[in-house]
């Protein structure tokens, strides 16, 4: 049962990193450390960000705060990754080794 936890993480974990957009949202957090980061400071500089992502909302601070809403933060608490507080309006990144390595991968290697 253990193998299959660690698998499904695996999974989980790779599919968070294979997205452009949370890749530049999780590399943003974890320059952060694991200090919380507001929403709107986040949804600033991802839309500001937006020439090095896949979106079509680059530039546009509402349309990115909302894709970072109902498709992008919610995914990663899933694996432990981060927090979303959407009531207060508030990240926190739980930086780890293994996300940290792999997100150095896909980001130089892959990317």
């Amino acid at each position: 049962m253990t193998t299959n936890k660690q698998i499904v993480s695996t999974e989980t974990l790779l599919d968070i990193v294979a997205n452009p957009r949370r890749r530049t949202i999780l590399n943003y957090l974890s320059t952060n450390g694991d200090e919380t980061v507001r929403l709107d400071e986040l949804t600033r500089s991802i839309a500001a960000d937006g020439g090095h992502t896949a979106s079509s909302h680059s530039g546009d601070s509402t349309a990115t705060d909302i894709e970072l809403h109902h498709t992008h933060l919610p995914k990663p608490p899933a694996a432990g990754i981060t927090e979303y507080d959407a009531q207060r309006g508030i990240v926190t990144y739980h930086s780890t080794d293994r996300v940290e390595k792999l997100l150095e991968f896909v980001s130089t290697k892959i990317a």
